[in-house]
């Protein structure tokens, strides 16, 4: 697939020599995971695309949505390894899955404050994909609901609407008692107990007795609440219809709230993160996009995005109680995990071939972006070494230092972008430099030649 220089693409294999430069950045996390680990409905234990676009909420309003939604198409692609948007969503599914099947997805809206919330484009990507499925020449037919059932929030008000999501139920659900999962005495929503399939959509955000709102906490909306506070948000995602139907998580952050300040708080200022995604950025919302089949998974990511903003713990260790209990359903360590990370892509990417078991030698590399004033960085360390701080030095070629930047490694792959001024300020001059990463006792260097 050609694509376009001005997107930047870097992908990354097993070695450095594997790597190629051409426009938007991809990067493959190759660890191997352990398929015991799984729900029925997980697919690919540990894999997660997390896909952070900049210009989300750039420009005209058409050209926020019309980006928004791309997102998904590329998230999709990159999670499967498929080359069109429906065989993506179709290869989520088992073989059980027909051209009539129903599919239920979950938007936990009932409590939220606009505009927080999974945003409604990502959705109708979501819901636009699944109706390229093919069945032997016979595309997608089934019914499609989308619901909450908890909260006073008309769904109509975040965007779902007839207008948006013609030919689907966008409904405020009702509960019943079907006598299934840990919790057979609570009702839950009949739009679950009527579908074969659940997709999972939530934002990350805050709760003053958990800490976290995300997925797991999100069907409080699919069950009656009462009582349930406590183990009932480790039993309604680790057995039952939730943890029986489930085949996609969606965390859908182009806002996102802080921990701890509950779910009806206003979208928090995330600059700090998205500058850690990208030093370029000049937003305030998290503009993220993450897909995994794995609730565990998609879960840590999700509170990841907090953490980065205020520069807390995001490794297994940090993780809330309620998902370290339920780990025997998914990969809770990133060294266990294949993370697919997609940067500022506004072309079709992808780049099939990418597997699980795979290994990355520790190395860094650093390019000019043509036409910027940006570089991108790009380092894998141990993985003794992730969450931990790092620091960049850059020296001229007379071996002055120019700038020192620091760091923290994301994952056994990570990135960093410099925006190319030195400690003044100013623009650095056209030139040769040299990029150190500094580890603890882990010293690493590149080349960079930058020409303006």
């Amino acid at each position: 697939m050609e694509i376009s220089r001005r997107d930047f693409l870097k992908t990354s294999t097993v070695t450095t020599a594997a790597m190629t430069l051409t426009g938007g950045m991809v990067q493959n996390v190759l660890a191997g995971a352990d398929a015991a680990m799984a729900g029925p409905g997980n697919k690919w234990p540990g894999r997660v695309v997390i896909n952070f676009n900049k210009n989300a909420l750039t420009g005209a309003a058409a050209d926020q949505i019309t980006l928004i939604k791309k997102m998904m198409d590329d998230s999709i692609l990159k999670l499967t390894d498929q080359t069109t948007v429906g065989a993506a969503w179709k290869a989520l599914f088992p073989a059980s899955l027909t051209a009539t099947s129903k599919i239920a997805i979950k938007v936990p809206l009932g409590y939220a404050s606009y505009p927080c919330g999974p945003h409604w484009a990502h959705v109708k990507a979501l819901v636009d994909g699944l109706t390229q499925m093919d069945f032997s020449g016979t595309k997608f037919t089934g019914a499609i609901t989308i619901y909450d059932s908890a909260g006073g929030n008309n769904l109509n008000q975040f965007g779902f609407n007839a207008t948006n999501f013609p030919g689907v139920s966008v409904v405020r659900d009702t509960l019943a008692v079907f006598g299934d999962g840990a919790l057979s005495n609570r009702a839950y929503a009949k739009s679950l107990n009527a579908a074969s399939f659940l997709i999972n959509v939530f934002t990350p955000r805050g709760h003053s007795s958990f800490g976290q709102t995300l997925g797991f906490k999100g069907h409080f909306g699919t069950y009656e609440p009462t009582a349930l506070h406590g183990g009932g948000i480790e039993a309604i995602n680790t057995t039952g219809p939730v943890y029986n139907k489930t085949v996609l998580c969606v965390c859908s952050a182009i806002y996102a709230n802080a921990e701890n300040t509950g779910p009806g708080a206003g979208p928090t200022n995330y600059s700090a993160y998205a500058k850690k995604m990208d030093a370029t950025a000049t937003g305030t919302n998290a503009n993220t996009l993450i897909l995994s089949t794995d609730p565990i998974s998609a879960e840590l990511e999700g509170i990841k995005i907090m953490r980065m903003n205020y520069n807390g713990g995001f490794t297994a260790n940090d993780m809330p109680a309620y998902l370290k209990n339920s780990a025997s359903i998914g990969i809770i360590n990133e060294a266990q995990m294949d993370i697919r990370h997609l940067l500022n892509i506004t072309t079709a990417v992808h780049v099939p071939g990418a597997g699980a078991g795979k290994t990355i030698s520790s190395h860094v590399s650093a390019s000019h972006v043509n036409g910027s004033a940006s570089t991108f960085i790009q380092y894998a360390l141990p993985l003794n070494l992730i969450g931990k701080d790092i620091s960049f030095e850059i020296y001229n070629a007379k071996g002055s230092l120019v700038r020192k930047l620091s760091d923290k490694a994301l994952g056994t792959l990570s990135h960093f972008s410099w925006d190319e001024r030195d400690a003044s300020g100013s623009l650095v001059r056209s030139g040769y430099y040299v990029v150190r990463l500094v580890a603890g006792v882990t010293h690493m260097a590149t080349q960079l030649s930058i020409t303006r």
